[in-house]
């Protein structure tokens, strides 16, 4: 590897200190084994494999963690490293240590370190997003070895995986030089950028001031900030740092490119607006780890045929009754959530257009909520859904109609996963092997008060070794409800187009007010038609316990609130339990049950290190936005002042009007104006 290539460290190690030496030598020399060479402590050499091909892999993956240190010569022929090792993602490996090597240093083109010594190993005692820690080593030197061949390597490893977490290759400076990096340097606004401080040292700084804008104000002290740009325009960065009295900076020319709207592709990462909108994206986009795209109500993303966004980090979608628009003018490939780093959550958007499914999931935890998810195909997976081997998905709340499969299912596919899909409204799908629903693979899902409806396929869900629960829905399907094999779906109370044992089941027709006129793609509908009649048998009929009633209607105590109806006791059907009004008001054009947006958003939330407050007034008015702790102290205040009509944005960072940084905890957001009071929940995280 040569030498200027950072994410590389070559380290020889002595045959007595390699860790399982001796069973390996022992190995080769009886014959029995090819060497062994293992790369980032769990890959191991492949025949096919090759050293570029490796690297190439290897170096994709992104660290839950930093490690930056410093390395010094002390008295009597020591040399102590110290670094700080800082979660950015919260670890998932078990068992994890700090190690640090000492090596020599040959400086060829294509350089070799040879380990000399090493630590014993100490605990990592930290693994949640936002904690840091200090680790400190000194190793004796002898004095024949120049001071400035020497390396100390810092290792975080999993004893448990083998899986090499993060490393830091430390030498010794005498002087201090400034030097920075962004994985994001260019996109539509507002453009979220981290910048990484590459400068030698890094760790021990007496201060670090970052201009983003080069415009002499100094925006940020902190070592790795994170900022948004929010206008067009190319900006240069500079950067300055000060140790024991010296200070040097660093200035990177036209560094960020903020674009217009237009010609997206690449990585993206920030904040998308119904103000910058529409976002045309032309090639295939991607959300990096440890970044995070949010999407706010009323913001059109329009794609080019052939394109898809593909999340390795978090999505945030908050639309309302203007629902965030994810479409195509042709037709597009859709979202694909694979091995994200943060949750997502994908609330009040509307996907449509695409070939290859709407969401496609895979070792993510995402939510679903509130979404319409209209007119998509797919010819291998779910076109609605699909989902790989995910611990937990939540689908709460969706409108998901017309889409199509011809050789699979209808709507939701689940493949080695658990997902818990309540109060949908899933009608007028068509697929073969089932029209909505399939389960494979030791998959488990939990159907509650879904309204399932004018489908067509083989059956209504084909489950194969796997477990399904159905109570207070409604599965009306002209042929076989199941599929199954080496399976038994457990049902009850629930309204069935034919007989099915289980507690409380009922066999009839569940009376909506205005249904299709027949079943699968080729008819629409919207959710009010699927609203029950007065003498509908799902009125009342589900489970009874108190735990699974309707919401209440304020002004008539003991009765349902519209579109449930009756009692509390839950109905059967989308309407009942947690209820589906939510949505009904998006789609729903009857101005009499057009939904409230709310006012104020937050994302990301959970957060660390800033988060970003957007609001939307209907006019002019006198707004206030504030922080406040636990105990109902004001500790910050963002904005406090006249704002004209439309949209508002602030980014706090966690420090209060001191500006002190806070504690990690749950903290309050309140904005108020002229005809509005409303609060956030909000949650730092270090």
């Amino acid at each position: 590897m040569l030498n200027n290539d950072n994410d590389f460290i070559s380290m020889i190690w002595k045959q007595e200190t390699s860790p399982g030496y001796e069973e390996r030598f022992f190995d080769f020399y009886t014959m029995s084994a090819l060497p062994t060479m293992i790369f980032n402590g769990d890959y191991q050499f492949e025949t096919g494999d090759t050293m570029e091909g490796i690297y190439e892999l290897l170096s994709e993956r992104n660290s839950p963690l930093y490690i930056d240190g410093v390395m010094e010569y002390i008295d009597n022929n020591e040399v102590r490293a110290s670094v700080q090792v800082s979660i950015v993602n919260s670890l998932t490996t078990e068992d994890n240590r700090i190690i640090f090597f000492l090596c020599q240093h040959d400086n060829d083109p294509y350089l070799h370190t040879l380990e000399l010594d090493k630590s014993d190993d100490l605990s990592l005692d930290i693994s949640v997003a936002g904690e840091e820690s200090i680790f400190e080593h000194v190793f004796s030197v002898d004095s024949s070895w120049l001071l400035e061949n020497l390396r100390i390597v810092a290792a975080v490893q999993s004893w448990d995986s083998k899986t090499i977490l993060q490393a830091a290759q430390l030498e010794i400076h005498d002087i201090i030089q400034p030097d920075f990096w962004a994985e994001i340097t260019s996109g539509a606004p507002s453009l979220e950028v981290r910048f990484q401080n590459e400068s030698l040292p890094v760790y021990s700084l007496d201060l670090i001031e970052w201009d983003f804008e080069s415009d002499g104000i100094i925006d940020s002290y902190e070592k790795h900030p994170v900022t948004y740009y929010d206008e067009p325009g190319i900006y240069s960065v500079t950067m300055q740092i000060t140790k024991n009295g010296q200070t040097e900076s660093i200035t990177k020319e036209d560094y960020i490119t903020v674009n217009n709207s237009e010609g997206i592709s690449g990585k993206v990462s920030g904040i998308w607006n119904e103000a910058n909108s529409p976002y045309f994206i032309v090639d295939t986009v991607t959300v990096p780890p440890d970044f995070t795209l949010c999407i706010s109500a009323g913001t059109e993303l329009i794609f080019s045929e052939d394109t898809a966004l593909v999340i390795n980090g978090s999505l945030i979608v908050e639309g309302n009754a203007q629902p965030a628009q994810f479409t195509s003018y042709s037709f597009w490939n859709g979202i694909k959530i694979c091995n994200a780093a943060d949750s997502c959550r994908i609330s009040g958007a509307r996907v449509t257009n695409t070939v290859q499914g709407a969401f496609y999931i895979d070792n993510s935890e995402v939510e679903i909520s509130n979404c319409q998810i209209i007119s998509n195909s797919s010819q291998s997976t779910a076109p609605a859904i699909h989902v790989l081997n995910a611990p937990m998905i939540n689908i709460f709340g969706n409108f998901i109609s017309q889409n199509c499969n011809n050789s699979y299912v209808g709507a939701i596919g689940l493949i080695n996963s658990d997902a818990i899909i309540q109060n949908n409204l899933i009608v007028n799908n068509s697929g073969n092997l089932a029209s909505v629903l399939g389960l494979e693979e030791d998959s488990s899902a939990s159907l509650l008060n879904n309204t399932i409806s004018h489908n067509t396929g083989g059956s209504l869900a084909f489950i194969h070794s796997s477990s399904i629960s159905v109570q207070n829905s409604i599965l009306q399907h002209d042929g076989n409800l199941f599929i199954q094999i080496a399976s038994i779906p457990d049902v009850s109370y629930s309204c069935l187009s034919s007989n099915y044992p289980g507690t409380g089941n009922i066999s009839s027709d569940p009376m909506f007010t205005s249904p299709s006129p027949g079943s699968g793609i080729e008819f629409s509908s919207q959710p009010t038609d699927w609203i029950h009649l007065s003498n509908s048998p799902c009125i009342d009929a589900g489970n009874p316990d108190e735990i699974f009633n309707d919401l209440g209607d304020t002004e008539q105590p003991g009765f349902a609130q519209l579109p449930a109806q009756g009692t509390l006791r839950n109905d059967i059907g989308v309407f009942g339990g947690r209820g589906f009004d939510h949505l009904m008001n998006i789609v729903c054009e009857d101005e009499d049950v057009i939904f409230k947006p709310d006012l104020l958003s937050v994302a990301p939330n959970p957060f660390n290190p800033s988060t970003t407050m957007i609001f939307h007034l209907e006019e002019n008015s006198h707004v206030s936005l504030m922080i406040y702790n636990t105990r109902g102290q004001r500790i910050k205040t963002l904005a406090d002042g006249y704002h004209a009509k439309g949209y508002g944005k602030y980014i706090w960072s966690g420090a209060n009007d001191q500006g002190c940084l806070v504690a990690s905890g749950i903290y309050f957001c309140q904005l108020i104006t002229d005809k509005t009071n409303e609060i956030k929940k909000i949650t730092l995280i270090k």
